[in-house]
C-alpha cells in the first residue's frame, strides 16, 4: 500500500485517530506499539484517514457506458404483477422498454425478460430478496444505470418486457401463461 500524502501536519493531535484509539486497536489485535514507533503509526493512520475523507467527499463516478438508454415514452414505467398472474412469485416487474434510437435492428420485435439481479435504469432492483436486506429503507433501490447487457439489448432493437425472480422455473412451471409474452430470458440462478 502506498500513501499519497504523508505530511507533518498530520502529526498534530487528531480528534478521530488518537493515540488512545491506536493503542486500543493494537491491543484488540493482539499486539502493542512501542513509544518509539507510535509517531510513525499515527502519521500513517492519520494520512490514510485524511485521504479516505477526501475520496469519500468526491462525487460517485459512473462510467458513461452505463448511462441509461433513452426509451420510448420518456420516463421508464413499470408495474408490479397482479397476484393472479404471479402465483409462484416469479415476476418482479412488467416493463415495456424500447430504445428511442436503436443502433441496429438485430433484435427488433424480440421480447426479453431479465433476471432481477441485472441493473435496469429507473427500475427497482430486487436481487431476489426482501428490501430490508438490500436497502436501509422499506423499498427497493432503483438502479441509476443500465447494465451493459441491457444497453446492448436495447440498442440492438429488443424490447425488455419483464424482470423476473425465477428464470429457471419459467419453462418448467408454465409461467409463460401468467407473465408477458417473452421470447428470451437472460440471467439465471
Amino acid at each position: 500500500m502506498s500513501l499519497a500524502s504523508l505530511s507533518e501536519a498530520f502529526e498534530q493531535e487528531d480528534q478521530v485517530v488518537t493515540r488512545e484509539l491506536l493503542h486500543q486497536v493494537a491491543r484488540r489485535s493482539g499486539f502493542t506499539i512501542s513509544q518509539r514507533h507510535e509517531a510513525a503509526y499515527l502519521l500513517g493512520l492519520r494520512s490514510s484517514y485524511a485521504i479516505a475523507k477526501q475520496v469519500d467527499s468526491l462525487p460517485d463516478y459512473v462510467d458513461p457506458r452505463l448511462s441509461i438508454v433513452p426509451t420510448l415514452g420518456g420516463s421508464r414505467k413499470y408495474s408490479k404483477p397482479e397476484s393472479d398472474r404471479n402465483g409462484l412469485s416469479a415476476w418482479c416487474h412488467f416493463l415495456d422498454l424500447e430504445a428511442v434510437k436503436a443502433e441496429t435492428r438485430l433484435l427488433e420485435n424480440r421480447s426479453i425478460a431479465l433476471k432481477d439481479t441485472i441493473a435496469v435504469g429507473c427500475i427497482p432492483q430486487t436481487l431476489g430478496t426482501l428490501p430490508q436486506f438490500i436497502s436501509s429503507r422499506a423499498e427497493y433501490p432503483q438502479s441509476q444505470i443500465d447494465a451493459t447487457v441491457v444497453r446492448r439489448l436495447l440498442l440492438a432493437g429488443a424490447t425488455v418486457k419483464a424482470a423476473e425472480v425465477a428464470v429457471a422455473l419459467r419453462p418448467l412451471q408454465g409461467l409463460d401463461d401468467l407473465g408477458p409474452d417473452v421470447e428470451l430470458a437472460i440471467g439465471g440462478d
